[in-house]
């Protein structure tokens, strides 16, 4: 079973404060596809959803492409489970009077810790305290790729909850991730009413980043 999580941004802009445009999401896909970590398929249709399915199935078989590959060097060890169950993340955005659809998913969700391939980056193999948790976010350059490693982090129960910060019913028992309209993380803040920003260790607030977004963060261990 293959679970697509659909991120349609650009319809999201509108009415919540993700602040990302077409430009960004542009950028974010011309990163992403720079990154050996990700297997992608970039569709164009006249129809949002032909394009969709289309590209579902492509990557379906990318996916499969991939574990063949990653066998036949030697990248999976003997005896280990191939994770088939994976989550997809969508960029959908408008190409002229066509949709473009951009399908990808991270490398580490089929290929369990332990196994290796190519040019990709090494994860911590665990996370076992707060501050594992704040040296893995502080790695988080980009919004495509919060995206990510949040849904991973929640996905190995490391992260237990985490939404925009209007919808946290107690912001300052939160960390906070604020990024701007041009998909950058600006800051990651500690919880508090008083918070520190995690990364100058300085102290610093949610107003000194206007027009910023957030993401509040509640792990395992707060």
């Amino acid at each position: 079973m293959r679970i697509t999580l659909t991120i349609i941004i650009y319809l999201l802009v509108s009415t919540v404060t993700w602040g990302v445009d077409n430009s960004t999401l542009k950028k974010q896909i011309n990163d992403i596809k720079k990154n050996s970590e990700y297997v992608y398929v970039d569709i164009t249709q006249s129809n949002e959803k032909e394009a969709l399915d289309l590209a579902q199935e492509l990557l379906y078989q990318r996916v499969n492409e991939f574990i063949a590959d990653a066998k036949r060097q030697g990248n999976v060890k003997e005896g280990s489970k191939i994770n088939r169950d994976y989550s997809t993340n969508t960029i959908s955005l408008p190409r002229g009077n066509m949709y473009r659809v951009f399908l990808y998913v991270s490398k580490f969700q089929i290929l369990p810790t332990g196994n290796s391939f190519s040019n990709s980056p090494q994860r911590i193999t665990s996370i076992n305290n707060k501050q594992a948790v704040i040296i893995e976010l502080l790695k988080i350059h980009t919004f495509a790729e919060m995206k990510q490693r949040l849904a991973e982090m929640k996905e190995k129960r490391v992260i237990i909850y985490y939404d925009k910060y209007k919808e946290l019913p107690s912001p300052e028992n939160y960390t906070l991730i604020i990024f701007d309209n041009q998909g950058k993380i600006r800051a990651l803040l500690s919880e508090g009413r008083q918070r520190q920003n995690l990364k100058t260790k300085s102290y610093d607030t949610l107003s000194n980043y206007k027009g910023c977004g957030a993401i509040g963060i509640k792990t395992k261990f707060d």
